[in-house]
């Protein structure tokens, strides 16, 4: 904005050539930083991060044609002062696992799954513990399937398969039938998926996600390697200073949560569960199935709100990001929130974001 400021304070004071140039000057806003951000929106940003809050900050309101409003402020990396845009990349964290499980939908429509959503994990990966035999694809995707939530290390696998085969050989440790979060849960239906096609788990989100729908931003990994001058995550120190740190997460954990990507393509993805678009890669009845009579529902937190319509919402949490998404399918809207860091004190950045929603939902 200041580049724009020096340039229309040399322009020529003439009524005719200063009109021209304020027409010109509002086609670049929207041209480079996308839909024009409404006041209310950028200032809230704006002052968050004048308050610390976060290095850098996005939001965006999506309609049934996409984005309807958005805004972004901050810097790219703490210490270096590049402004970020409305078009940067970023990184989604556990958002990731919506775009996992439709994909398994994709191959469920198929007929890729031997037994469709009620395919065991014995039916593919014969030879483990035998608590596992008769977990369901389903029970994976809805996180009851009796598995914890994490490995310990996970950067000593160098595969999927490898992550199954060595973490589901003993008994588990938490009750299936009830809800635990578990990132395993969804590393297990993705190597399930990967076995069955002889495909890797990038590759059959690329062809039956991110292609079909026309997310060509949509990648894996930390933003800032994937492409020079992206923005970086964060943490703060001991004195609650932000160091930018390139942090991503291993490879083998990527259906839980690697996907990178710009708010617009994002979007994309998000309008498929908006109960008056006409769906692109699953039917209707796939989707309101994929969301329904659970707390947990292939990567969305499901929530009828009593006499309201339905809630979809989802998080996305690690040390360097922080991402906030709801959707409201009858409603047609949903809103996103994305920091590019997170405050020591956890539910602190979480708070800002969702702030952020309300700040979004009242512009119009």
């Amino acid at each position: 904005m200041s580049r724009i400021r020096e340039t229309a304070a040399s322009l020529p004071r003439v009524f005719g050539y200063f009109l021209l140039a304020t027409i010109a000057t509002a086609w670049l806003v929207v041209a480079v930083g996308g839909p024009a951000s409404s006041s209310p929106i950028q200032d809230h940003l704006d002052s968050l991060i004048e308050q610390d809050k976060a290095p850098a900050l996005f939001t965006a309101a999506v309609g049934k044609t996409g984005i309807t409003r958005m805004a972004a402020a901050g810097v790219r990396q703490r210490g270096w002062g590049q402004e970020v845009t409305t078009k940067d990349i970023l990184r989604i964290n556990s958002n990731t696992k919506a775009m996992t499980a439709a994909m398994v939908a994709t191959l469920v429509e198929d007929g890729v799954l031997p037994k469709g959503w009620q395919t065991t994990v014995q039916e593919v990966f014969p030879g483990l513990h035998e608590s596992y035999h008769n977990v369901t694809l389903r029970e994976l995707l809805s996180m009851r399937s009796g598995i914890r939530k994490s490995a310990r290390n996970w950067n000593r696998y160098g595969s999927r398969q490898e992550v199954v085969m060595h973490q589901f050989s003993g008994a588990p440790k938490v009750t299936r039938g009830e809800f635990h979060y578990s990132n395993l849960s969804f590393i297990m239906a993705a190597a399930m998926a990967e076995k069955l096609t002889g495909k890797s788990w990038e590759t059959l989100m690329q062809e039956r996600i991110f292609d079909p729908l026309g997310m060509a931003s949509a990648g894996f990994g930390e933003p800032s390697e994937r492409a020079s001058g992206q923005p970086w995550g964060h943490i703060h120190d001991r004195d609650r200073v932000w160091v930018g740190e390139e942090r991503p997460l291993p490879a083998v954990m990527g259906p839980a949560g690697t996907v990178s990507l710009t708010m617009e393509d994002w979007a994309k993805f998000i309008v498929l569960w908006f109960d008056d678009v006409e769906p692109k890669i699953l039917s209707r009845e796939v989707l309101t199935e994929l969301t329904t009579d659970m707390r947990y529902a292939a990567g969305w937190h499901v929530r009828p709100r009593g006499t309201r319509s339905k809630r979809l919402s989802h998080g996305g949490n690690s040390r360097t990001w922080r991402s906030r998404l709801v959707v409201y399918p009858s409603g047609n809207t949903a809103y996103l929130a994305v920091a590019t860091g997170r405050d020591r004190d956890r539910p602190r950045t979480w708070k800002m974001l969702g702030g952020v929603i309300r700040v979004v939902r009242k512009v119009r």
